[in-house]
């Protein structure tokens, strides 16, 4: 069963939908394979105020933090395959770009 952690740092004023958390259980459920009800995800956020790079005082885009738990590890070549899945999954759901 993954446990997925979101943490996505939000610009002044930037509010999520309330369905957010359910859409991207669902998304990532699908890019998992994963059976109803055995993807758990928490979906925090942090305002931007709470976030820096060091030395680049001009962000090129506010970053999502994806973390996700499985019970059992997986080879190094499919959890490669899956940060890229997810990524692409993630970043469809919130309309970021992939790299942040």
């Amino acid at each position: 069963m993954p446990v997925i952690d979101i943490q996505i740092i939000l610009a002044q004023g930037e509010q999520l939908r309330s369905d957010l958390a359910a859409e991207l259980a669902n998304k990532l459920g699908q890019v998992l394979n994963a059976a109803p009800g055995q993807l758990w995800l928490r979906l925090q956020t942090l305002p931007s105020s709470n976030y820096a790079e060091n030395n680049d005082p001009a962000s090129k885009g506010l970053p999502v933090f994806v973390t996700v738990m499985h019970a059992q590890a997986k080879p190094a070549e499919a959890m490669q395959t899956e940060a890229v899945a997810l990524a692409q999954a993630v970043s469809g759901v919130l309309a970021r770009q992939r790299t942040h």
